[in-house]
């Protein structure tokens, strides 16, 4: 079965199509964008039923022998944690083609056919450090981004990574030719001609550059003091094993103590397992591969790493056991309320525990009340610890208030600041804080410190 969209199956034939949702919706309103509309015929833009004709065309004449046009008659929406249910009637296009060549109507009862999985074709299985990562945390997750082939989107930090390699790769090349490191004066000069974030928002991407800058001028202390010396950035490795060809990058950094792998992507990815993958690969002429002793976060602790024979012998044990459920099509679910909360797929996936809607995001309702019977979410109660630390931060001279409005908070990581609003913050406490007080809208000690500063300045405006 191929899953494509109408205009990637343009020029292709296939003896069975099912083109899904084939129902009567409502057009949604023209919205404003970016682009004056003097610029650009708008209405053409927009398309209207013509430009929809063509595409269904487009899609029914894929077929060979079989079309099937599907659709619910009913569909379900969660607004705010309250359910709706919206009648749906067949698309009117179906009355132009002439019901001589169709079926009746079916409602097919929906059930699971029995049959065993079928065994996946012969062949190596290409296989990544990231893709058996999101097998690990849920073989399902894997086979919606790697079977189906479901795009999650590009994520807001896209692109920091190449960004950061590329800024600490020119630091090197400043440090080697003028044998000093560079000033903060050149290192943001740097920034400003190689650091590029596309789907950032203004505040954030500000916050975002401030800890690069950081750990660039942390990168730069170390260069000076001669405990490290180049980064080789992005190295790639692969290496076959239990029918699959498994690839990877790392970042490396020669140090002092040996070879480390450092995490510039700011992913949060296992820097030890990433390793010990990187370690299955060595091989070839001596120092082709250098064996990394440990392991860093810049701006953070030196931590080893295992690498010997018993733990490199784990990893490949996990690795061929992961090909082999993958090879045979075991793709069964590991449902949790963390993991699932967090999965770019949970409005997709019916395996999830909770209903996900418009509103805010999931929660496990209280004891006894189902999700979507119209339950508020509860104020949010910061605790006395995260008042406390709101105040110091509303006095810390470092937070600053953005052009748009919001504020750059500092963190307790050096050189490192969140973007926050009295409503909404990207750090990891605001993001997960559903884990911990399910059904309450979320808050964190920036959100709480913009709302002080917030109520500070409505004082002095009043007064």
């Amino acid at each position: 079965m191929r899953v494509l969209t109408v205009w990637k199956a343009g020029g292709l034939e296939f003896p069975a199509v099912f083109v899904p949702s084939f129902v009567d919706r409502r057009r949604p309103p023209p919205r404003r964008c970016f682009v004056d509309d003097s610029l650009y015929d708008r209405d053409r833009y927009e398309g209207g039923d013509e430009d929809d004709r063509r595409a269904y065309y487009t899609a029914v004449t894929r077929s060979q022998k079989y079309l099937f046009l599907t659709g619910a008659r009913r569909r379900t929406i969660v607004v705010r944690s309250k359910k709706s249910r919206i009648e749906m009637l067949p698309h009117p296009f179906i009355g132009e083609m002439g019901g001589s060549a169709f079926a009746g109507p079916a409602v097919p009862p929906r059930r699971e056919s029995g049959l065993a999985p079928r065994a996946g074709r012969g062949g190596a299985l290409s296989a990544s450090f990231g893709s058996l990562g999101a097998y690990g945390r849920c073989p399902y997750e894997y086979k919606m981004r790697h079977v189906f082939g479901f795009s999650a989107g590009a994520p807001p930090a896209s692109g920091y990574g190449a960004s950061m390699r590329g800024v600490l790769g020119r630091i090197h090349s400043e440090y080697a030719r003028k044998g000093a490191a560079p000033t903060d004066r050149e290192i943001a000069g740097i920034f400003d001609d190689l650091f590029r974030l596309r789907f950032v928002p203004g505040g954030a991407g500000t916050a975002m550059r401030r800890r690069g800058e950081g750990l660039a001028r942390i990168y730069a202390e170390l260069l000076g003091g001669g405990s490290v010396g180049a980064l080789d950035a992005g190295r790639r490795f692969e290496f076959a094993l239990g029918g699959a060809l498994v690839t990877g990058s790392i970042d490396l950094l020669d140090a002092d103590g040996g070879t480390e792998a450092v995490d510039l992507a700011g992913d949060g990815a296992d820097l030890g397992e990433l390793a010990r993958f990187y370690a299955c690969a060595a091989g070839g002429p001596p120092g082709r591969r250098p064996a990394v002793a440990a392991v860093r976060r810049l701006g953070g602790k030196r931590r080893g790493v295992d690498v010997g024979g018993a733990a490199l012998e784990g990893t490949r044990r996990g690795i061929s056991e992961k090909v082999g459920r993958i090879l045979s099509l075991d793709f069964e679910a590991s449902p949790g309320d963390a993991k699932c909360g967090e999965c770019d797929f949970k409005a997709l996936c019916r395996h999830k525990g909770f209903e996900v809607g418009v509103g805010p995001g999931p929660g496990r309702p209280p004891t006894g009340q189902r999700a979507g019977d119209g339950q508020r979410l509860k104020k949010p109660e910061p605790t006395p610890e995260t008042i406390e630390k709101a105040r110091r931060l509303a006095d810390d001279p470092r937070t600053a208030r953005n052009a748009d409005g919001s504020y750059a908070v500092p963190s307790s990581s050096p050189g490192q600041a969140y973007t926050a609003t009295a409503s909404k913050c990207h750090c990891r406490g605001f993001l997960t804080y559903h884990k911990r007080r399910p059904w309450s809208e979320p808050t964190c000690s920036h959100v709480e410190a913009v709302k002080i500063l917030e109520g500070r300045r409505a004082a002095r405006g009043s007064g």
